[in-house]
């Protein structure tokens, strides 16, 4: 997805310090397991929201089922520590066929297609969902990683 629409949080001094800390005490792998806890429902969040968007007809039973799941199946989240950064990523990594259109479906590129017994081609309607989806859990992960971190500094 595009960079100017990112959804980006900058760390705290005192984040900083928790990371430095858990840094010094060999406590990396159990803050990754509480930003993982903490950041759960970012990619769900964002499948559920493109699942449910709406489409003129139900594909369940077509090869590789339909635009909406091939979208949201490339939908992940990763994170990524270091010294200087914490990086909670929310991506939609296409995997081929239909969910390389996750960024004309969020309408960053135009989408036009042939059409059968139409004109020759047609432009597709966008429906926006990623970013939206992520500014709406923005103030909620951000309270559940600065929670993390407390737990993390005190059990350190």
């Amino acid at each position: 997805m595009a960079q100017s629409a990112d959804v980006r949080a900058e760390l705290t001094a005192e984040s900083k310090r928790v990371i430095e800390k858990a840094i010094k005490f060999n406590a990396m792998p159990t803050l990754r397991r509480e930003l993982t806890a903490a950041t759960q429902p970012l990619a769900p969040a964002v499948k559920r929201v493109v699942r449910s968007l709406p489409s003129s007809r139900k594909r369940v039973g077509e090869k590789g089922g339909s635009l909406r799941s091939a979208v949201a199946n490339a939908v992940t989240r990763k994170i990524k520590l270091s010294r200087r950064s914490m990086l909670i990523l929310v991506t939609s990594i296409p995997h081929g066929g239909k969910s390389n259109l996750a960024r004309a479906f969020e309408g960053e590129i135009p989408w036009r297609h042939p059409v059968f017994g139409h004109e020759p081609t047609v432009d597709q309607e966008s429906h926006p969902f990623f970013y939206k989806t992520l500014k709406k859990y923005e103030p909620i992960i951000a309270a559940r990683v600065k929670a993390a971190l407390d737990k993390v500094e005190r059990k350190l």
